[in-house]
């Protein structure tokens, strides 16, 4: 497996992981009657979106480079 393929990969997985989170919070939310979801999930998706942005610019970096 390449490096390019790998970080493909990475980013797949962690947008995976957003997307399952933020059905995850809604369906909670639903249930709960709330207007927004519940703050830890908002945390999980911070951090999640800080994970993806930096896999974001290292794919960047590998197809630039060209490894």
């Amino acid at each position: 497996m390449t490096e390019l393929e790998k970080t493909q990969r990475r980013l797949d997985l962690i947008t995976d992981a957003i997307a399952a989170v933020k059905f995850a919070a809604d369906e909670e939310r639903k249930m709960n009657h709330s207007k927004h979801i519940d703050p830890l999930y908002q945390k999980v998706l911070d951090d999640l979106d800080v994970k993806l942005t930096g896999a974001r610019a290292y794919a960047f970096r590998v197809q630039t480079i060209g490894r």
